[in-house]
């Protein structure tokens, strides 16, 4: 995908298609906040020495 832009009318595409233009324009607003979020993660260069959480900690084992 060339930008956000274009990442978010796809996905509004595809919200039509899933539920029809009118629902689809109810969620335009919280689509349009979705993908622009999910293209920022999915855009997030890591470094090598960042490793993902795997395992919540709470608390401390005793």
């Amino acid at each position: 995908m060339s930008d956000v832009k274009e990442y978010t009318r796809m996905m509004l595409e595809a919200a039509v298609e899933m539920w029809g233009e009118e629902r689809a324009e109810e969620m335009r607003a919280h689509v349009e906040s979705v993908s622009k979020a999910v293209w920022i993660v999915g855009n997030t260069q890591l470094d090598p020495g960042t490793e993902p959480v795997t395992r919540l900690i709470h608390r401390r084992d005793e």
